[in-house]
């Protein structure tokens, strides 16, 4: 056996954290991969610190391919669970081998693969070394990334042998979350390392990625219309417009609209995944945001999701009809009145009617004077002057005839009823 000239001995296997006694369960393993037996004595064994050694005085023979295991009690060198490394000697004081660690996991080995070491829950001293499989780690990477921001982080991993896996994230600024979903604010823009570390029962993975964390966009948009007092349940009708002056798709997804007065007003999130193209306009509804609305005055405000206001309106009104909207048109809010107002024609008042069935049902020769006021219509009004309908009092020109002669007073002459009381104050008898 030529102790000086053997070139293949190598550390093979260590236990530095052993479950139970860690006096008598820690053990270094040492291979031969010389093609002759090789005598130990004079290899010398060192550990991390200055005076932890141990040397193999007794002639221990290794056989070519075969493992030899010295325990605790034998070498007499106690490696730290936190971190340590081992390094082996040849009889000439040349470094033959050495391996490090940085954290021990309790009762899992640390081995050589062939390439590098790895832990394994599989102990095997005196025997080649057996590991697990590596769990397979796939991440999902945020897609945006903003200051003052929750982002998601999310990762999916398995393993052959187990489904008791660990997760590690380090942000890169000093935070870190064990969950495999989890969420983290950045407070500073710049760009972060992002680590995941995955662990099954002996070993572990590590996936890193750069993340820029930018400012927030501002998105132009804006609040173009409110109802505060709809018809019936205020919960049922009322809304929120807002419109997209951008040239870009904005998701609304962290907004929040919020409402009250300017001594309290308070957010409510925008549900669901509601997106406004560019240049469109959008109706909120309570359905999807729980806003409320003050029927006299209040303050309402479009809130981004890092919590900066980009628009704001407020509105006061002694007295807000049913569904009156407040809209901005050209620029300036003004008050709308409701659509039915607006669109639906004055019901016909029931002088009209009468005078109609009179024509009706009339002689010739009434049909003819009625003729000569051909164009024009009575009870007719502009649409923006209020309109003062008459009373229905079923009069008729025949009562006023009746009514003058029982009274002598035959030489009234009789009013012409074709009038609009609006543009003509009635001052007759008849009218009265």
């Amino acid at each position: 056996v030529n102790i000086s000239a053997a070139e293949k001995i190598y550390l093979n296997e260590i236990l530095p954290h052993p479950k139970g006694d860690e006096k008598t369960g820690e053990f270094i393993e040492i291979v031969n991969q010389e093609n002759g037996p090789v005598d130990l004595f004079g290899w010398t064994i060192r550990d991390g610190s200055k005076t932890g050694k141990y040397v193999f005085k007794e002639h221990t023979e290794i056989g070519p391919e075969e493992y030899l295991a010295i325990y605790r009690p034998q070498f007499k060198i106690a490696l730290n669970n936190s971190g340590d490394s081992v390094s082996l000697y040849n009889p000439k004081g040349e470094l033959a081998s050495s391996v490090s660690f940085d954290k021990s996991i309790e009762n899992a080995s640390y081995g050589f693969d062939g390439k590098g070491w790895r832990w394994s829950k599989y102990l095997t001293p005196g025997k080649e070394n057996e590991f697990d499989s590596v769990p397979s780690v796939k991440i999902t990477k945020p897609k945006h990334t903003y200051k003052d921001l929750y982002t998601d982080f999310s990762a999916k991993a398995k393993d052959k042998e187990t489904k008791k896996l660990s997760y590690t994230w380090d942000f890169g600024d000093g935070k870190k979350s064990y969950l495999a979903k989890t969420s983290h604010k950045y407070l500073d823009t710049g760009k972060y390392t992002v680590t995941l570390t995955v662990g099954d029962d002996s070993q572990t993975v590590e996936k890193s990625f750069i993340l820029a964390v930018k400012n927030y966009p501002r998105p132009d948009l804006e609040i173009v219309k409110i109802i505060p007092n709809p018809v019936g349940n205020d919960s049922d009708g009322e809304i929120v417009e807002i419109r997209n002056n951008s040239g870009k798709k904005i998701e609304l997804q962290g907004w929040k609209i919020a409402s009250g007065s300017d001594d309290k007003i308070y957010n409510h999130p925008i549900n669901g995944e509601i997106s406004l193209e560019p240049n469109e306009t959008k109706t909120i509804t309570r359905e999807i945001c729980k806003f409320s609305l003050n029927n006299k005055a209040g303050k309402i405000q479009l809130v981004m999701p890092d919590g900066k206001v980009t628009d704001v309106v407020e509105y006061q009104k002694e007295k807000i009809a049913d569904d009156e909207a407040y809209a901005k048109i050209d620029g300036q809010w003004q008050w709308i009145a409701p659509e039915a107002l607006q669109t639906d024609p004055p019901e016909e008042n029931s002088a009209e009617k009468e005078q109609s069935s009179i024509s009706e049902g009339s002689s010739e020769a009434k049909n003819k004077a009625n003729n000569s006021n051909e164009g024009e219509i009575l009870g007719a009004t502009d649409e923006n002057i209020p309109y003062y309908a008459p009373p229905q009092t079923g009069y008729t020109p025949e009562d006023e005839f009746i009514f003058f002669k029982i009274f002598g007073l035959l030489d009234y002459k009789l009013q012409n009823t074709n009038y609009c009381p609006i543009n003509e104050f009635p001052k007759s008898l008849a009218y009265l």
